[in-house]
């Protein structure tokens, strides 16, 4: 009879110490797919030192004032549109999808024409816009910095 008592209360420890290393290793999975995840995450980001830009995911996001006051002058990172040409927004290409503050690239020019998915508008320099996947953008009298 002591026997098959002591053989019971074996075998619900070795129960017990199972269930605690199953409940260990998918805790110990869980945190290595969370470290790995959020690791990826961090590559997914880069940042452009020069002008504020973030890119998250192949999306732009700029922050365009430094001290509150517009900066205009071209630095690494804006993209220079060329009068006439025809730019197509994508996550592959040299513009991506997102926020962008557009100025014009001649000085003395305040408001310029920019053709945005076929449609002709007129828009003031430090004019903040958003294009997504597959926009159309051509600028129509003057060269256009998107920042």
């Amino acid at each position: 009879m002591k026997e098959i008592i002591l053989g019971t209360a074996l075998e619900k420890t070795q129960i017990v110490i199972i269930i605690l290393l199953c409940v260990s290793v998918v805790i110990l999975v869980t945190a290595i797919i969370i470290y790995i995840l959020t690791k990826k995450n961090k590559k997914d980001r880069k940042v452009s030192k020069s002008s504020n830009v973030e890119i998250v995911n192949n999306t732009r996001y700029t922050d365009t004032k430094k001290d509150g006051v517009s900066n205009i002058k071209y630095t690494p990172g804006d993209n220079l549109l060329t009068l006439g040409v025809t730019y197509t927004i994508s996550k592959e290409g040299p513009l991506l999808p997102g926020k962008y503050t557009i100025y014009t690239a001649v000085e003395t020019q305040k408001r310029f024409n920019l053709r945005v998915n076929g449609i002709v508008r007129e828009y003031n320099s430090e004019t903040i816009i958003v294009l997504a996947e597959n926009d159309t953008v051509n600028p129509v009298n003057c060269n256009i910095i998107l920042r």
